[in-house]
């Protein structure tokens, strides 16, 4: 079975013994990016704490109450400090793109009862696997 999540083609994910290039793991960041903002134009819903900003493979989160708090959907690198020091602004893009998700669904679920999301999301971890690379590994993050 394919270990990766993908995206118009494009994998969300790596592992050592398969790698897959950041740009094309940034690639996939900007297609989310650009289906949860399609999605939320469809049910007509604004996020209470974020704005997404889809622009391809370097989308970003926008935090809604301050313009000057500005997230990674993408990353350069995985080389010297971002993984010693954590990929800060890539990692809580991540963490804040779930919660732009967790409240999509929410709304959804307001709107239509029987709905019923397939995974839980609860802070930075779709059911117990964190989106956050720092203090993780590539298969945990790549699930």
């Amino acid at each position: 079975s394919e270990i990766y999540g993908t995206i118009n083609g494009f994998r969300l994910g790596s592992v050592p013994s398969q790698p897959v290039e950041w740009e094309e793991i940034n690639a996939a960041w900007g297609q989310t990016a650009l289906l949860l903002q399609t999605l939320v134009s469809y049910w007509d819903f604004t996020f209470p704490l974020f704005r997404v900003a889809p622009m391809g493979s370097f989308s970003r989160i926008i935090k809604r109450d301050d313009d000057k708090c500005i997230w990674d959907l993408y990353c350069q690198s995985d080389m010297g400090f971002g993984r010693l020091f954590g990929y800060g602004s890539f990692d809580k893009g991540m963490a804040a793109f779930l919660e732009c998700v967790r409240a999509l669904q929410d709304h959804v679920r307001s709107v239509d009862p029987s709905f019923s999301p397939p995974y839980r999301i609860v802070d930075h971890k779709v059911e117990e696997f964190s989106v956050k690379l720092q203090f993780n590994t590539y298969e945990r993050w790549t699930k």
